[in-house]
């Protein structure tokens, strides 16, 4: 008896022992199994928490973007909410290059988790990128020996000369929907685009006072009213207005700064015209505008030749109406600089065109090659020679430094911006 009931006992006490042991297991498992829910749920949350952050912070680099295209200052700070999270960023000026630039640097925070998002170098499209620019010249042609290293752009329909094979180094657009004819032997190096928005010269600005940020006339360092004639010669420039009093005033020696990143400005003036007439050589960067047409008279170039060695000169010419070659320059003219004729100043449609005076007249033995090193911008398009032997031949070159670096305080095109670079940090 006592034997007996000591054995059953025994194994009372070995599965009681066991079920706890089972039990216990069993609790650690689920408490592991809940504790890893808990875990890959505050995983997920922070996750989520991450990207939503990282979501604020790059909305706060867009709203730093509206800030600048509503004209206000820089450098600033702003701050603000989207959606549960918030924002600080702040916006710093860049003055390293010609095109006026940003950086922003935006955090945002959602339930305490925190991204920065970086954008650098955020700047708006100058009119210096293009190589070629045309806005209402009915068609434009293109033919072998053609070749653009910079952007196209026409308003108007392309025409590919009949087994010609024009070379476009970077992207030609079009706003016509359709080729005027070709491009079967063309070579696009970039690629092609018809059908986009039609641009315009509008956004160049100037006299409008009420935009202080990129009114030609108030970045001026100085203002001529009437017939002005500009000669270069390296760091001295000499200026001839009857208004001024001045005949070969010697402004470089005065005022030098102007050659570091000036803006000079010839005005019309009731019946004074501002007509400008220029030639020489130019050590230095300058813009010179003039609110009636631009005369060349002999070679444009610079000091040192970009396309020989490493140069800083660099040379803006802006005319309201046109810009000519005169018919007394010389054979193979070198023009180093990049030129817009925005023609707005009159009503009349043929106005704001780069032309050569007596094209059509003066034999192309006489002139031989126009060599434009920069960029040309036009409202109508001028014509320079004809295909039976009369005028230049063209050789126009892009300066690819015009890019990223224009000539001093040179007009964007419209409220585009590009960013050079984008970053982002936990």
């Amino acid at each position: 008896m006592i034997s007996g009931t000591h054995h059953g006992n025994g194994k009372g006490g070995y599965v009681l022992l066991m079920s706890l042991i089972l039990t216990s297991c069993a609790a650690l498992l689920v408490f592991g199994s809940l504790n890893q829910s808990m875990s890959w749920m505050k995983i997920a949350a922070r996750q989520e928490a991450l990207e939503s952050a990282l979501f604020v912070a790059d909305g706060g680099c867009q709203l730093c973007l509206a800030y600048i295209m509503a004209g206000n200052p820089a450098p600033a700070s702003i701050a603000g909410s989207i959606g549960e999270g918030a924002y600080t960023a702040r916006i710093t000026l860049s003055s390293d290059t010609g095109i006026q630039s940003y950086s922003f640097s935006s955090t945002g925070t959602v339930r305490g988790v925190r991204r920065v998002v970086n954008l650098d170098f955020v700047h708006s499209r100058s009119w210096a990128e293009y190589a070629m620019w045309y806005g209402r010249s009915g068609v434009i042609y293109f033919q072998t020996g053609d070749r653009f290293r910079g952007k196209v752009h026409c308003n108007v329909p392309v025409y590919i000369t009949a087994n010609s094979s024009p070379v476009f180094e970077q992207l030609l657009t079009s706003s016509s929907a359709t080729w005027g004819h070709g491009p079967e032997h063309a070579v696009f190096s970039n690629g092609f685009q018809l059908g986009v928005t039609a641009e315009s010269m509008s956004s160049i600005n100037f006299t409008n006072t009420a935009s202080t940020q990129d009114c030609l006339r108030i970045q001026a360092s100085l203002i001529v009213t009437g017939a002005t004639t500009v000669g270069m010669s390296g760091t001295n420039f000499y200026i001839t207005n009857s208004k001024r009093g001045w005949s070969n005033y010697n402004y470089g020696a005065v005022s030098p700064g102007t050659l570091t990143n000036g803006v000079i400005y010839v005005a019309t003036s009731g019946t004074s015209i501002g007509d400008l007439t220029i030639a020489g050589t130019l050590d230095g960067r300058l813009t010179l505008v003039a609110d009636g047409n631009i005369n060349i008279t002999n070679h444009i170039r610079y000091a040192v030749n970009p396309t020989n060695a490493p140069s800083n000169d660099a040379l803006g010419l802006i005319s309201r109406k046109d810009i000519i070659v005169d018919a007394s320059c010389p054979r193979d003219l070198d023009i180093y600089a990049h030129l817009i004729a925005e023609g707005g100043l009159t009503t009349s449609v043929n106005d704001g065109m780069f032309t050569v005076e007596n094209y059509d007249t003066r034999l192309s033995s006489a002139c031989g090659a126009l060599n434009v090193f920069g960029g040309i911008v036009q409202n109508y398009r001028g014509p320079v020679g004809t295909t039976s032997g009369y005028g230049y031949s063209k050789n126009y070159m892009f300066d690819a430094r015009f890019a990223t670096n224009p000539p001093p305080h040179y007009p964007v095109v419209g409220d585009k911006y590009y960013c050079g670079g984008w970053r982002d940090s936990p």
